[in-house]
């Protein structure tokens, strides 16, 4: 990462080495306009870092002109060919790409990337854009590696800006809701590895400002039960021991796991997690798993095995060696509960927003529901579709922005538990139910085995569906347009 010292000295660089511009340069010409400005670091968890690759610490800036919140700016490297990179990454306030400068370039060759109509074609991306090379960014001849790397470099960085935002806790987060409801009033935390988002057609004021607290702690709260990366969460006990009392939420978690898993055959399956295990230490490496390895893990796996003795409270996981992972519902669950507390006090014209999945309460005053575009995992700015959410949640399953590469190749992050394989073939998977845990179950349940097998299942159960197969082909249930049409 840049440390100041960087640019303070040329002579610390390869003699190849050029700085274009010094640290207070490129800031202010990030923002020529600005009257203050403050600067932050935010560190970030070694397991948020194997997760999503994220920095060790992020430096970064906020921008303000007599007390209107310009943007952000964060500095940073990410390595050349053998050679680190200094860039900086300068967002407006709703963390779409501004503008990008290259400080300093220390290889002989592949400076290109300085050319200002390649550094263009990221204006106006936000951390939702997958930023392919190749496809959302053109590549340069004869300057591959350092496009790729400093293309990954941005997209890395500009989530890391998203999540260092959302946690800062120094000013409050008000700003006018994306769903595009004027006079909304928005907060937003960093809660289980990625941001959730919750909007009130409110006035913001110590009512909802609480109300919005304890939604957000409940969150926080629930992430401790049944988070595979807390040591002394519920669900590590029991994957530690294989049997152990369950309080009531992770018995209502594992309970809705199982009936998903049975109703999608074991598309879906939360004992997947000696899998995810493997992949995980593999993204941490960057080597492959062997074949053996990933028959022995998918051997452990089989959600009927995964015992529920609710008049006991006790769960137990019949195979030695089962572990759960929890990633495929938890979000969903905890999107489900921080609406009730909404609802019970008082606010149930809302939209919550959990790293792309939305829960839509009652519909904005005036409106018929919360205008949702979602994003073509094909690339391209137009959405892949549009509707108006109410009453419902919105799950999308994609690996367009969560692949892994690992040894040079590039893998879904969605694993199928029946085969121990990255899932192969398939662009997205949408599910639009009732409930945000049902929704978010389902969407992988389509996604794993695709829209010949999966949307059957999903017929079977109630639920309007979209699957989009690798060759862009889009599949869907038959009460998928009705629901799009449809006007609350």
């Amino acid at each position: 990462m840049l440390r100041a010292l960087i640019l303070a000295s040329v002579l610390a660089l390869p003699a190849s080495a050029e700085v274009y511009l010094t640290r207070e340069e490129a800031l202010k010409l990030a923002f020529p306009n600005a009257s203050a400005r403050a600067e932050r670091q935010t560190s970030f968890s070694e397991a948020e870092r194997a997760a999503s690759g994220l920095p060790a610490l992020l430096h970064w800036w906020r921008f303000e002109r007599e007390g209107e919140l310009l943007g952000y700016a964060c500095i940073d490297d990410v390595l050349g060919k053998q050679q680190p990179i200094t860039f900086l990454l300068a967002t407006d306030p709703a963390l779409k790409i501004r503008s990008i400068e290259i400080l300093a370039y220390r290889e002989s060759h592949g400076g290109e990337v300085r050319r200002a109509d390649w550094r263009a074609q990221f204006a106006g991306k936000d951390p939702d854009s997958p930023l392919r090379i190749g496809r959302d960014v053109k590549n340069i001849a004869g300057a591959t590696i350092s496009c790729r790397n400093l293309t990954n470099g941005v997209r890395v960085r500009l989530d890391a800006l998203r999540r260092a935002v959302a946690s800062d806790t120094s000013r409050a987060s008000s700003v006018p809701a994306s769903a595009g409801v004027a006079g909304a009033t928005r907060r937003c935390q960093l809660l289980m590895g990625t941001t959730l988002s919750i909007t009130l057609d409110a006035v913001g004021d110590a009512r909802s400002d609480a109300c919005l607290q304890a939604s957000f702690d409940e969150v926080r709260r629930l992430e401790s039960l049944y988070s595979d990366w807390e040591p002394a969460s519920e669900l590590s006990l029991l994957n530690r021991c294989g049997a152990c009392a369950v309080g009531p939420e992770l018995e209502q978690l594992l309970g809705l796991a199982l009936e998903v898993s049975a109703q999608s055959q074991g598309a879906f399956d939360a004992s997947v997690g000696p899998l995810v295990l493997l992949w995980r230490e593999a993204r941490r490496t960057g080597v492959q798993p062997q074949s053996q390895a990933c028959r022995n893990a998918a051997a452990l796996i089989g959600w009927k095995a995964v015992e529920l003795d609710r008049e006991q409270h006790r769960a137990r996981l019949a195979r030695p060696g089962m572990a759960l992972d929890l990633g495929g519902i938890g979000k969903g669950y905890a999107l489900d509960r921080a609406a009730a507390i909404l609802r019970a006090r008082g606010f149930p014209r809302a939209l919550l927003d959990f790293g792309g999945q939305l829960l839509a309460l009652d519909a904005p005053a005036g409106r018929a529901g919360w205008p949702v575009e979602v994003r073509d995992p094909r690339g391209g700015s137009a959405p892949w579709f549009e509707l108006e959410l109410r009453g419902g949640s919105l799950s999308t399953t994609s690996d367009d922005q969560q692949s892994l590469e690992v040894g040079g190749r590039r893998f879904s992050h969605v694993l199928d538990p029946r085969s121990g394989a990255p899932v192969a073939g398939r662009l997205a998977a949408c599910v639009i139910a009732s409930e945000a845990a049902r929704a978010d179950a389902w969407s992988t349940a389509l996604y794993v085995p695709g829209a010949e097998t999966g949307l059957p299942l999903a017929e079977r159960a109630n639920l309007a569906a979209r699957v989009l197969e690798g060759d862009g082909t889009a599949h869907e249930s038959s009460s998928w347009q009705q629901r799009l049409r449809e006007r609350p």
